[in-house]
């Protein structure tokens, strides 16, 4: 091809060629280069992001540390990590005692996986009182922890005896077993999530009486003369 060019045109063209050969190489490094750069920026830009969300949970956890372990404890009263029915059954029983209500025939069913992704156990009973009494007594219920929900009151008379099958669902759920990455961004709690805090803080909880042990000063053996 080059044999029928021009001895001027040759000279020019291998004069060109290298120029040619520099822009194209300049044009490939250039748009490597280019990329790098980006790349580099993407990174920079996001570990500035990292740095402001890290230090904007410091600043949320040094503003919530003096009352988040008490939010906690009372969450977890309310909504416990295992099944309830012993604490629901003892706060069932001294509602009862309040207000002057005999309970009977409480029977505790299997776990069941509820519909609200929870964990349930139905509880049911049996109630004596006067019909107010039962009321007073079933409002009571919406006031303590762990959380129940009335699910069924069934009312009965028999000679001049007022008695209620009454049926409540108790819940729990597991703790979470994986925590968000360090890098998830996180927000301050809203108004209506702190008005939930302080309502579960109001609800009643379980007391657990503890019976120490024995310091009896009698003899060490019984069948000792």
């Amino acid at each position: 091809m080059f044999k029928n060019l021009s001895t001027g045109t040759k000279q020019i063209t291998v004069a060109v060629f290298p120029l040619l050969a520099v822009i194209i190489l300049f044009i490939i490094v250039g748009k490597f280069g280019l990329s790098k750069i980006s790349e580099v920026r993407a990174g920079l830009a996001k570990a500035q992001k990292d740095r402001t969300i890290l230090t904007q949970k410091t600043d949320i956890l040094r503003t919530v540390s003096a009352s988040v372990g008490e939010s906690a404890n009372a969450a977890l009263v309310v909504l416990p990590e295992s099944n309830p029915s012993l604490a629901v059954v003892s706060q069932i029983k001294l509602l009862a005692l309040e207000n002057s209500v005999l309970v009977s025939g409480i029977k505790s069913g299997p776990e069941i996986a509820d519909k609200t992704g929870l964990l349930r156990t139905d509880i049911s009973f049996d109630i004596i009182a006067p019909r107010d009494q039962m009321i007073a007594f079933i409002k009571a219920t919406g006031n303590i922890a762990p959380v129940i929900v009335v699910d069924k009151i069934k009312l009965s008379e028999n000679g001049g005896v007022e008695r209620a099958a009454i049926s409540v669902k108790s819940f729990w759920s597991p703790l979470p077993t994986k925590l968000p990455l360090l890098t998830t961004e996180i927000t301050n709690l809203t108004e209506a999530e702190k008005q939930l805090i302080t309502d579960m803080g109001s609800l009643r909880k379980p007391v657990f009486v503890i019976v120490p042990p024995s310091t009896g000063t009698g003899r060490t053996d019984p069948f000792s003369p």
